[in-house]
C-alpha cells in the first residue's frame, strides 16, 4: 500500500497551525480550494471524537470523509483515522499523523498519510494534501 509523506515550513506559529485543524471556521479556509466545494463539516476535536466532511468534487459528486481523532497533543501532534467514500474507488480506512515543530520563523509541519489502498488514490490524495498545505500557510494573514 502506498503511503504519503509531506513536510513544509509554514509562516505560522505551532499554535496557529494546530488551531487550523481544530477549529471549524479555520478548517473551512484552507481545507478546500473553494467554499462552494464544502457541503457540511462537523468536528468533535477531542481524543475519541469524530469528524465528518462532505465535499463536492469537480463533477458535482458528493465525497464524504469521516474519521476519529486518536491522539491530540496541543501544538505538537494530531493523529486521526480517515475513511473516504463517494470516489470511484473506496479508499478504505487510512490514518493520518500530523506533527508540528516550532521554529524561530514559524512551524515545520510533517504529515504522514498511511494505509491508502492504491497508487491511483495515493496520487489523488497527494495533490489534494499539497494544495491544502499550501493554503494552510496563507492563514498567517488571517
Amino acid at each position: 500500500m502506498p503511503d504519503l509523506h509531506f513536510s513544509a515550513d509554514l509562516p505560522l506559529s505551532a499554535g496557529r497551525a494546530y488551531e487550523a485543524f481544530s477549529h471549524t471556521e479555520l478548517l473551512t479556509l484552507w481545507l478546500v480550494a473553494s467554499p462552494k466545494e464544502l457541503c457540511a463539516l462537523s468536528l468533535d476535536f477531542v481524543e475519541g471524537g469524530s469528524f465528518s466532511i462532505q465535499l463536492l468534487n469537480m463533477e458535482a459528486k458528493t465525497i464524504t470523509c469521516e474519521g476519529e481523532f486518536a491522539r491530540l497533543r496541543s501544538k505538537e501532534q494530531i493523529t486521526f483515522s480517515m475513511h473516504i467514500q463517494g470516489m470511484d474507488r473506496d479508499v478504505g480506512e487510512t490514518s493520518v499523523d500530523v506533527r508540528f515543530f516550532a521554529q524561530d520563523d514559524g512551524v515545520h509541519l510533517v504529515l504522514h498519510h498511511e494505509g491508502i489502498n492504491s497508487t491511483q488514490m495515493a496520487d489523488t490524495l497527494a495533490i489534494w494534501w499539497e494544495q491544502a498545505i499550501s493554503r494552510l500557510g496563507l492563514l498567517v494573514s488571517i
